[in-house]
């Protein structure tokens, strides 16, 4: 059960709140990518390694990937509205960070502070789609969200390689500011508050688990190869908080009624076949997007506009062929 506060109701309101639903799901989509081409500009500036730019992806996409899990009990315990517009004013603090960086550990940072913010941002826009839209057009809303996070990782490149060749690389992020201002101004004034009667225990320990047993693995295969493996202190000590956090997070899932993760739902044969489909398009989709502009751009010596440009058929010629 949750309370709402009552809205007006206006088919102008719902039409205002949708546009700004969509646009937080391309916003946070598109700055996945948006550092992509703009990479030599950021590494000359940053002084930054190669084995640094994996994490100006990993880092966002990870940080994301932790706090979009703990969003509903978020926002049953502190409100939807209120967790919506504090996402928003993080993320927006996370870009103004990315541009005052002055090394390479303060930007990852910045990303990792602003990947966090993002995570609620894609959940609760397309449950406040759902919310907002007659049932009868769930399914073209659900289309119409796919679409904005697809559009906004496919433009991503070509808008930050344009920007950071004319502009600086400093300008990819400041032109996300403005949607930034819409989204918050409209969810504020148009967005009713809806929150969960009796606010549901979380699982810290097993997100906590998880957490490091994903970001443990992820820095053993970022920093692996530079390290040679395991001649590396570093890359055991990594490998052992991988392995110790999958197993811990593992038996606390077997062993515990209440989880982070709730078994029952892999009995929807709809969910699992669309969690296959969707970790096939990332694993396919994401490491080729962020390999694919240093190979145009250090091995075939592109400059960084046009190899923005030359992403955007890549990306959805793979679509066509998955569709």
């Amino acid at each position: 059960m949750s309370t709402t506060v009552p809205s007006t109701g206006a088919a102008g309101d719902h039409r205002a709140i949708s546009a700004a639903a969509l646009i937080a799901i391309y916003m946070q989509a598109v700055n996945i990518s948006i550092p992509n081409a703009a990479l030599p500009h950021i590494q000359a500036t940053l002084s930054m390694a190669n084995d640094e730019v994996g994490w100006v992806f990993s880092s966002y996409i990870a940080a994301s990937a932790v706090t979009m899990s703990i969003t509903q009990w978020l926002a049953g315990r502190y409100g939807r509205k209120a967790v919506y517009q504090a996402a928003l004013a993080i993320f927006t603090f996370g870009l103004v960070l990315d541009t005052l960086a002055t090394t390479s550990i303060q930007f990852v940072l910045a990303r990792i502070l602003q990947g966090a913010a993002s995570g609620p941002l894609a959940p609760l826009s397309l449950a406040i789609l759902l919310e907002v839209t007659p049932p009868a057009r769930h399914a073209r809303m659900s289309l119409a969200s796919t679409v904005c996070s697809l559009l906004g990782i496919s433009t991503g490149p070509a808008i930050g390689g344009w920007l950071s060749e004319y502009y600086g690389w400093a300008s990819i992020f400041y032109v996300s500011l403005p949607m930034t201002a819409f989204i918050f101004m409209t969810m504020a004034s148009l967005l009713s508050e809806k929150r969960a009667e009796r606010s549901q225990p979380f699982d810290f320990f097993g997100l906590t688990t998880f957490s490091v047993g994903m970001i443990g693995l992820q820095m053993l295969l970022d920093r692996g190869e530079r390290l040679e493996w395991f001649a590396s202190t570093e890359i055991w000590a990594e490998a052992v908080a991988s392995v110790l956090g999958f197993y811990l997070f593992s038996v606390h899932v077997l062993t515990t009624r209440e989880h982070f993760l709730r078994t029952a739902l892999f009995r929807d044969r709809n969910l699992v076949l669309s969690t296959v489909i969707s970790f096939a398009l990332g694993f396919v989709l994401l490491p080729t997007l962020a390999l694919t502009s240093p190979m145009l751009e250090e091995l075939l010596n592109y400059p960084v506009d046009t190899t923005g440009y030359m992403t955007i058929p890549r990306v959805w010629r793979w679509w066509e062929r998955w569709c």
